[in-house]
């Protein structure tokens, strides 16, 4: 059932929710002509009226992965940003960006980030979550 809609700029915009907080990024412009978008933090504690509390400028975001109280972004030839979830959800504390081939989602699992990118699947260890250590690429 339709309960509530957030307004963004158009553009493709993955979603990834945690309790009280989701988490989406919104791109437009080319990838290598123009590009922008943002990472943007919604409070959904009440459903029926969600709100944008916090934005991120992003390079040129993709999808984007969930795991603890860490937030990964894809940015395609920008590689992928790295967040500390902080503020009880609602405030992300940029890490740092790990350079990769063009990179479009990633999907953790326990300890594990798997990683789409250009040249196919990229398997981080994220137990230190601050500092992935890349374990495997399988290539398309």
């Amino acid at each position: 059932t339709f309960i509530n809609t957030v307004f963004h700029w158009p553009a493709k915009d993955p979603v990834v929710a945690d309790g009280n907080y989701a988490y989406s990024t919104t791109r437009r412009g080319e990838e290598f002509q123009n590009p922008s978008g943002t990472l943007s933090v919604l409070d959904i504690r009440d459903k029926k009226n969600a709100v944008t509390v916090n934005t991120y400028s992003q390079q040129y975001p993709f999808g984007l992965g969930l795991s603890g109280k860490y937030l990964f972004v894809c940015n395609g030839h920008f590689g992928m940003n790295i967040y500390r979830i902080s503020g009880g959800g609602q405030d992300l504390i940029y890490v740092r960006n790990i350079p990769t081939d063009d990179i479009y989602d990633c999907i953790p699992s326990e300890e594990l980030l798997v990683c789409q990118t250009k040249t196919g699947l990229w398997i981080f260890n994220i137990e230190n979550p601050e500092n992935p250590v890349l374990v495997q690429k399988i290539n398309n």
